[in-house]
């Protein structure tokens, strides 16, 4: 198919077109002329018969329009696939490798295992399998160091992490020492791997003091000193204050997505979704140029309200959340009691009563002698 423009004469150029049976497929009107889409065949009749109108070829369809518009720019087709091909082994070049320890010692150890293996800067990138082979490889044979590693490729460079081998020798290192409370609590669970337990489960604790003593007695005489260890759990109690909005947004995702170029804080399509999430697909670092490949996946918002038992519920599980985020997340939430909430127009606040299950032991150090005080 072809779509041609029609200047002169158009009524009479329609008419002519019918009394001789020509297909025109679709006719649209432009100011003084006519759009009009028809088959190639027919074009040679048209011309023929409508001498006294100018005809115009707008553009081809199908093969013969894509033929024709890689002629005309083919010039740029091949600079633009020459630039894609270069842009792309470009962009898997290794331009830096960052090594995250503290130790520079260390660094520089690991850094030359990395250049025997091949992870070196100006190399062409490994894939992921790869690099877990080569991490995986140099731990198994620098276990006397290195108790784990990791190699991930962001962007243009790899990014090297990494875990000295500890190994504590107790008896000559770690010197004598008690396993003491760090705060109040009731004894849930005690297992001593070293050292003399001084209370039993369900026995109450306060900050300080001894759980699991490092020296050993006989008949109240110290025989032994040691650095104690083993685990205690105890039972534990906050007050958590919470203010939980009985207006809230709900995110549903449309069926709407694209691709995107970015290029140093502009995007190629303008006009943005209004509210969008944006992934990174191909991200590119180079001679103080950021480019990227986003796909973007536009989301609706709603505004809705909570009812009261729905904050109240939401409530409770920020706040168990916000407990354990501050005393760490190997800690269980028991039981949970409101004892106040405060109903406002916009807000349901609450104060939350909460029992743990948590580790109240740490480790302190002693001197030869020093009095043990276990009441």
């Amino acid at each position: 198919m072809i779509l041609i423009r029609v200047h002169k004469e158009c009524k009479r150029f329609i008419s002519k077109c019918l009394k001789h049976n020509i297909n025109l497929i679709t006719i649209k009107s432009d100011k003084d002329d006519l759009i009009v889409k028809i088959h190639d065949n027919d074009l040679e009749e048209i011309v023929r018969l409508n001498y006294y109108s100018q005809i115009e070829i707008i553009k081809y369809y199908g093969i013969k329009g894509v033929l024709l518009n890689l002629r005309k720019y083919f010039f740029d087709y091949i600079m633009l696939l020459i630039f894609l091909i270069a842009l792309y082994f470009i962009s898997n070049i290794i331009i830096k490798i960052d090594i995250n320890h503290e130790n520079t010692a260390l660094k520089e150890r690991v850094n030359g295992l990395l250049i025997e293996k091949g992870i070196e800067v100006f190399t062409y990138r490994k894939d992921i399998t790869d690099l877990n082979e080569i991490s995986n490889a140099i731990v198994e044979e620098n276990k006397d160091f290195l108790d784990w590693m990791s190699i991930n490729r962001v962007g243009m460079k790899y990014v090297v992490s990494f875990e000295e081998r500890i190994i504590n020798d107790i008896s000559e290192e770690s010197g004598n020492c008690h396993i003491v409370a760090k705060k109040d609590g009731v004894i849930t669970k005690i297992v001593a791997d070293h050292g003399v337990t001084l209370v039993e489960k369900g026995d109450y604790v306060r900050e300080g003091d001894i759980i699991i003593s490092g020296e050993i007695t006989l008949n109240e005489e110290v025989k032994d000193t040691t650095c104690a260890s083993g685990e205690v759990l105890g039972e534990t109690w906050y007050k958590v204050n919470i203010t939980v909005p009985f207006a809230y947004q709900d995110k549903k995702y449309s069926d709407k997505s694209r691709y995107n170029f970015y290029l140093n804080g502009n995007y190629f399509y303008k006009k943005n979704y209004d509210h969008y999430d944006e992934e990174v697909i191909f991200k590119l670092d180079i001679f103080g140029n950021n480019f990227k490949i986003v796909k973007q996946k536009e989301y609706e918002l709603s505004d809705l309200q909570y009812t009261k038992e729905e904050a109240r519920k939401i409530a409770l599980e920020e706040s168990s959340k916000r407990l354990l985020e501050k005393i760490g997340q190997n800690s269980t939430v028991l039981e949970q009691k409101v004892l106040k909430e405060t109903v406002n127009n916009s807000t349901i606040e609450m104060e939350i009563f909460i029992v743990v299950e948590e580790n109240i032991g740490t480790t302190r150090m002693f001197e030869v002698g020093e009095e043990i005080d276990t009441e």
